[in-house]
């Protein structure tokens, strides 16, 4: 025993002093994600300032990649001048200029009125003395900028106010000479209404500008991508064009993307619509016939990968006909210790041969890697140049492997030491899932019996702004978004050991029910055995589903039906199982995807078949995607969308009496969560769970908090996974739906990014944990948009 303890202690030193080795040699700085960044070309160096990645910082970091010498330089401990403590830079603006072009100007993002600039050649930041009056602005962000023969152009942006979170949309036009160091005048005829995160392109002397978000007459819609504003920097002039759309070939809308030219053809990539990723990740606009195309790439590497990345927030740099996309928000992978921020990969799309390339940090700074090289002068140069580091790299790798062999030999032996203890499994990768017992987990339904279950695997695809209903031992499951063109809805359930498809046994004179999105479902007549659907599409028609007969049918609906169209993402509860209570919601326009919000407040009676109106003295402002829960006669709204693209704060809770028909606004007090839209909510024993959730398309930095509709305090639970203990952080999750069953809530569906589906199953106290199985519900056999990938077959149970 003595000699087992001995050996274990010589490795760990020995792992140690091999562990201070490796960082020695690997000692070379390498880049974090970020998001709201910069990233500016200068001769064979790209300059990369400011971004946030969700930690506190108080400067921001400067760094920049050297394509000759093939390796990333960090600039903040170089750093000199009165500006050297640069505030964080997010969301601002940074261009060339300067009579030498060797100056970057570091414009917006927090102080406006307040302009940086970085020389270069010594490192050194300065605040140049500008003698015009400044533009009189706060902190505007997501301004669009260009660079064009010594002058910086900017347009729009947005202004938070940091008390109310309110961001006020501008069309200001600002020109800033980088030559004199002065503000000039310029046209607003004709320009575009105020918008931001849009993107700015320079064509010869032509400014175009492209997509993002934009109020117009009080109504806040994302700007068509056939709609083109351009800006003559010669004579001062806007000018607004249509862009022909071919046949297949329309690029979604899309706010947060990038752009750079690419011979004539303005290439647009990623970015997001209503939190989404739009259909085409990239998209490429002829600017002298105005037409837009889709380009296709494929990755030579791996070829079977069938979707481009999706990103929002990130950079794109041309260097030789080939775009370096770097950082920004990646919604199709897993967080990797970021809240909300998981992208650590870079991206090469060569436009000479139509390939991509997924990269990373390190490889970027390998002369010998199997990407294309940026700057065409790094092939020779850097190789000779970089040969001390191959032989480094070399060296590390062996020390790696050597490492690697003696923590697999160290945990083998404890493993073996430790055999007969009993615990959850770390991975559950090797288990086989043909056949397994449901008594080997915690189970969803306490009262379930333990036995064997045969699961047949299929292919199906997740779905999300779904419904998910529970009557008795089931939860319907209906409707909801997977990309696909599917017309119909979705109707399956689960009863806590099969799930069960219904879509071939549903009859009715509306058994083809259109499908359902951002819709409403809840439990109602005499029996509590009908579920009643609302809204999605035709606000006016409501479904009635007969669960005993599995029977849709169109009931004759009494008194006034209510003014609505294709209401979405409304609030729904019902009481009693009687009244059925509706509030708010979005209309889109289909022709100009400008969505309108109501505080409309409607009462079903599932019993009488009527319809009411409720109160609307002090009620909420109009929103949607927010949640309403239902707490002893009381009805809880809480977080979504308002006007003007403003998330609810969480402080702010809004309470409506189903017994006097009064509203009241309560202030909480406590951890109080971040602002969210598209999250779930449940109550557990007065307590108002909510989970998951998007700000502004990112996560927020709790996925789970707990409201007490007694002392209206706000906390934020700790959840563990025993059989995944080094899980640093809970699925991030929107769209999604949540279901309490014995204090355990399955979440199920939505927008996460990962593969493979995963159903949880809780221990003792606050935990979860993932185990996989073979079943995905909605069965299709045929092919999907791009989009189905961004959502998750994942099912997760937490035991409150």
């Amino acid at each position: 025993m003595g000699y087992k303890i001995l050996n274990h202690h010589l490795i760990l030193i020995l792992l140690i002093q091999l562990f201070l080795w490796v960082t020695i040699i690997n000692g070379q700085f390498i880049p974090g994600p970020r998001l709201g960044h910069t990233a500016t070309l200068i001769g064979d160096k790209i300059y990369f300032i400011g971004g946030y990645n969700f930690s506190i910082i108080k400067e921001s970091d400067i760094f920049y990649y050297d394509g000759k010498q093939l390796a990333w330089v960090e600039v903040n401990n170089t750093v000199n001048g009165q500006g050297a403590d640069m505030p964080l830079k997010f969301g601002h603006t940074a261009n060339v200029g300067g009579p030498k072009q060797d100056l970057i100007f570091i414009i917006g993002g927090d102080r406006f009125s307040t302009v940086y600039q970085l020389d270069t050649k010594t490192n050194k930041i300065t605040l140049p003395t500008i003698p015009e009056v400044f533009p009189n602005r706060d902190n505007l962000r997501f301004m669009s900028s260009v660079s064009y023969e010594g002058k910086i152009y900017l347009f729009g942006g947005g202004e938070m106010d940091i008390k109310t979170d309110i961001t006020t949309l501008y069309s200001n036009h600002y020109i800033f000479n980088t030559i004199n160091l002065n503000w000039e005048d310029s046209s607003l005829v004709g320009a575009p209404p105020p918008r931001y995160k849009h993107t700015a392109t320079l064509v010869n002397e032509i400014i175009y500008y492209i997509g993002g978000i934009q109020i117009n007459n009080s109504y806040v819609s994302y700007p068509l991508m056939s709609d083109i504003f351009r800006y003559s920097t010669k004579s001062n002039t806007w000018s607004s064009v249509v862009a022909t759309l071919a046949p297949g070939n329309t690029p979604g809308r899309r706010l947060g993307h990038s752009a750079v030219l690419v011979e004539g053809k303005i290439c647009i990539f990623g970015g997001s619509f209503n939190d989404l990723s739009p259909t085409e990740s990239i998209a490429m606009l002829d600017t002298s016939t105005l037409e837009w195309s889709i380009p296709s790439f494929k990755n030579p590497r791996r070829p079977n990968m069938p979707t481009l990345p999706n990103l929002i927030y990130h950079t794109a740099t041309l260097v030789d006909k080939r775009m370096l996309v770097a950082f920004g928000n990646y919604t199709e992978n897993k967080a990797n210790g970021y809240k909300g921020l998981n992208n650590k990969d870079f991206y090469i799309f060569d436009f000479n041969n139509n390939e991509w390339y997924i990269t990373a940090a390190d490889e970027l700074t390998n002369p010998s890697s199997n990407i294309p090289k940026l700057f065409s002068s790094s092939t020779s140069a850097g190789i000779s140049s970089n040969r001390p580091a191959i032989i480094g790299s070399s060296v590390l790798g062996v020390l790696v492997l050597i490492v690697g062999i003696l923590i697999f030999v160290y945990y083998r032996r404890k493993k073996n030491q430790s055999k007969g203890d009993v615990g959850y499994l770390a991975d559950d990768s090797n288990i086989s899932y043909d056949k397994f017992s449901f008594s080997q987990r915690p189970t969803l339904y306490s009262s379930q019996p333990s036995m064997q279950c045969q699961f047949t695997y299929q292919q199906f695809t997740p779905e999300q702004c779904h419904t998910a209903i529970l009557i008795g031992d089931k939860i319907y499951f209906i409707g909801g978004s997977d990309f696909s063109l599917t017309e119909e809805s979705g109707i399956f359930y689960y009863n806590g050991i099969a799930w069960v498809d219904l879509n071939n046994q549903v009859s009715g004179q509306d058994a083809d029910m259109l499908l359902r999105f951002g819709h409403t479902a809840n439990i109602g007549g005499p029996k509590q055995d009908l579920i009643f659907f609302i809204g999605g599409e035709q606000f006016l028609k409501v479904y009635q589903l007969d669960t005993k007969t599995n029977k849709i049918t169109l009931p004759v609906i009494l008194g006034a039906i209510p003014n609505g169209d294709n209401l979405i993402s409304m609030s729904s509860v019902f009481y009693e199982g009687i009244i059925y209570y509706l509030f708010s919601g979005g209309e889109i326009d289909n022709k100009t995807g400008i969505i309108n919000l109501y505080n409309n407040h409607y009462i079903f009676d599932t019993i009488n078949l009527n319809w009411k109106v409720g109160g609307l003295i002090n009620a909420p402002p109009p929103r949607y995607k927010h949640t309403a829960t239902l707490a002893n006669g009381i009805i809880y709204y809480i977080g979504g969308v308002q006007m003007n693209n403003f998330y609810a704060s969480m402080s702010n809770i809004y309470r409506y009496n189903t017994i006097s028909n009064i509203w009241s606004l309560e202030v909480t007090t406590g951890n109080t969560p971040d602002r969210r839209a598209g999250h779930s909510a449940v109550l557990v024993e007065n307590n108002i769970c909510i989970f998951g959730g998007a700000f502004f398309g990112l996560s927020p930095k709790e996925s789970i908090a707990m409201l007490n509709t007694s002392t209206l305090e706000w906390s934020i639970p700790h959840f563990n996974n025993p059989r995944r203990p080094n899980m640093p952080t809970l699925p991030n999750l929107f769209y999604h739906t949540a279901t309490l069953v014995d204090k355990r809530m399955l979440v199920a569906f939505g927008n996460l990014g990962q593969e493979d589906f995963i159903l949880p199953i809780p221990s003792n106290g606050d935990k979860f944990s993932n185990r996989s199985s073979n079943y995905h519900p909605r069965s299709e056999t045929n092919s999907h948009s791009q989009r189905s990938e961004a959502l998750t077959q994942h099912v997760y149970t937490m035991l409150m």
